[in-house]
This record gives C-alpha cells, sequence and structure tokens, in this order.
C-alpha cells in the first residue's frame, strides 16, 4: 500500500512539473511573469523521504532555470536580493538530497564569480564535505577562503584537506598551492611536513619531481630561517642578506634552492628563491 501511495505521489509530482514547466515558459517567452517553482527548507517537513531525491532533482532544474532567466533579464549581472534567493534554493535543495553533487558545483561557481556570496557558498560546501567524498569540495572551500577572502591559513587547511583524497593525489597543484598558503603564514614545517606526505603517497614521477624540488627548496629556506635567528641573536640586528650568513658561517656557500636558484631576503624579512619561492628579481628586493 505505502509503495503504491509513494509511486502515485511520484508520478503526481511529474505531472505538475510538466504543466508548471509548460506554462512557466510560455509566460518566460510572452515576458510576463518570473514565477518559478523553487525549493525551500519550510517544505521538508511535509515530504515523504521516499521523494526527497525526486524533489531534489526538480528543485535543482527549476533553480537553473530561474537563475539562467534572472542573469539574461538583468543583462548578465544578478542583485545580491534575487542572488540570495538563488543560494536558499540550492541550501534546500542539498537538505532534500545531501549528497547530489551537482548543486554544490554549480552553486559554488554561481556564489562566488556572479555573486560574491563568498561566505554563502564557503556554508554550502562545507555541508558537502559532510556527504560528499569528493576532493574538488575541499579544494574549492580552500581556493574560495584565499583567492576570495584573502585567508591563507583557512585555505591551506582546506587544500591540504584535498589533497588527502585518492582522487587528488596526481594533482600536484593542489600541494604545492596549499604549502605555499603555509608559507606565507609562516607555516615552514607544516607546509614541509604536507610535501612529505605527498611524495609518500603520489605515483606519477613527473608530478613527484615538482613535489620534491619545493620540497627541497623548503627545507633549505628553513635552514636560512634558523641562520637569520641566529645572526641576530649574535649581532643584534637581522641579517640584510643572503651572503651575510654565508661569511658569518651559518649556512653553506651558494645554498641554492630545488631548481637551482638562489635564495635571498625581501626587505619585510621573507625568504624567497629565484626559480621556486615566487620568483622576483633578486636584486631589486634585497636590501643594499
Amino acid at each position: 500500500m505505502r509503495s503504491v501511495l509513494i509511486l502515485s505521489l511520484s508520478v503526481g509530482f511529474f505531472l505538475l512539473n510538466l504543466v508548471l514547466s509548460h506554462f512557466t515558459a510560455k509566460e518566460v517567452r510572452e515576458g510576463t511573469t518570473e514565477r518559478y517553482i523553487l525549493p525551500a527548507k519550510m517544505y521538508l517537513v511535509f515530504v515523504p523521504k521516499d521523494l526527497t531525491f525526486g524533489l531534489s532533482d526538480l528543485g535543482f532544474i527549476n533553480t537553473i532555470a530561474y537563475t539562467g532567466y534572472m542573469v539574461d533579464k538583468g543583462g548578465g549581472v544578478i542583485d545580491r536580493r534575487t542572488a540570495l534567493r538563488i543560494y536558499d534554493a540550492l541550501s534546500a535543495t542539498t537538505l532534500y538530497n545531501p549528497r547530489y553533487f551537482d548543486p554544490y558545483y554549480v552553486g559554488n561557481a554561481f556564489l562566488t564569480w556572479e555573486a560574491g556570496l563568498y561566505e554563502e557558498a564557503i556554508a554550502l560546501l562545507k555541508r558537502g564535505m559532510k556527504y560528499v567524498k569528493d576532493w574538488r569540495i575541499p579544494f574549492y572551500i580552500g581556493f574560495n577562503y584565499f583567492y576570495f577572502l584573502r585567508d591563507n591559513r583557512r585555505g591551506a587547511e582546506y587544500l591540504a584537506m584535498a589533497a588527502k583524497y585518492p582522487d587528488a593525489r596526481e594533482y600536484n597543484l593542489i600541494p604545492l598551492l596549499a604549502s605555499r598558503l603555509y608559507y606565507e603564514e609562516g607555516m615552514l614545517e607544516v607546509a614541509i611536513a604536507l610535501l612529505r606526505d605527498q611524495l609518500k603517497v603520489m605515483k606519477n614521477e613527473r608530478m613527484k619531481r615538482a613535489i620534491r624540488t619545493r620540497l627541497i627548496t623548503l627545507e633549505r629556506a628553513s635552514l636560512i630561517y634558523e641562520a637569520m635567528r641566529e645572526f641576530e641573536r649574535r649581532y643584534g640586528r637581522k641579517p640584510e642578506s643572503v651572503a651575510e650568513l654565508e661569511e658569518a658561517g651559518l649556512i653553506p656557500k651558494d645554498l641554492r634552492d630545488g631548481a637551482g636558484g638562489r635564495f635571498y631576503i625581501t626587505p619585510d624579512g621573507k625568504v624567497r628563491s629565484e626559480r621556486v619561492l615566487f620568483p622576483i628579481r633578486r636584486r631589486a628586493l634585497e636590501r643594499k
């Protein structure tokens, strides 16, 4: 009896969607309305669990149609109120079916690049992390943090999570980017540990070489930072160049990065290298 009821409701929802789609499409062509049936969280309590997957599909399709209509209507621009309505619809869709990957993927692309709703995109993706085992979700979160919100530390944390997924192990960009963000936040040892772990699991030899090059560079940069601290203890001032550290016997002479480039010290006390760590012309940045 229950299965018959569920089947009847499913068919009813399907036919209702066809009817609504017909009249909505007609009205859109005539330019008279923008009525779309978007999913809402408040309706969850009235929906039998057996129908949530189907409703998530319908809700997502209608949300995409509504988004396209509003983008076209606004000449490629969507106002914040409309963007928030789309976010609410995507959020409701993922509550109906939290393992549905497409709303997270599409939602992230739209909410960030088109609508500027960075926090909302991250909130949506964090729900996805709980249910969808896909490296792209923590990768998108990490990217949003460091690129849009300028939060390197959180960005590095989520990129490091993404790098641990088996499917992401052959994408050397992820650990390289995470290590760079950790480095910028002064978390050099964390960056080194991340790359060492990646070398243990990565199989592609070409990508392993890229990881190894960055790892060698970070390990040698760590030696230079230690030497800089020792130099300041001895002489009561910060070193102005790598050459001073060499002359003081604190580091080996002609210490190179993993790609053979020279190290240098920037005016703000950062260790850089000519070929690996943010390659910039050394003479322009190193103090005289």
